[in-house]
């Protein structure tokens, strides 16, 4: 009956794990997709002023 117990509480704790590491990844996509978006602002912005 223990192992049985263990093994739920084992693998439970292997999804949270597993969604916070996506979690994790999803944010750090998020910020490099923002800053690629704050880059591409500032050389359109460049561009304009040389015209």
């Amino acid at each position: 009956m223990n192992n049985i117990y263990l093994f739920a509480i084992s693998t439970g704790m292997g999804f949270i794990c597993s969604f916070s590491i996506l979690k994790l990844a999803m944010q750090k996509k998020k910020k490099k997709v923002k800053e690629h978006e704050e880059l591409k602002g500032e050389v359109i912005k460049g561009l304009r002023k040389l015209k």
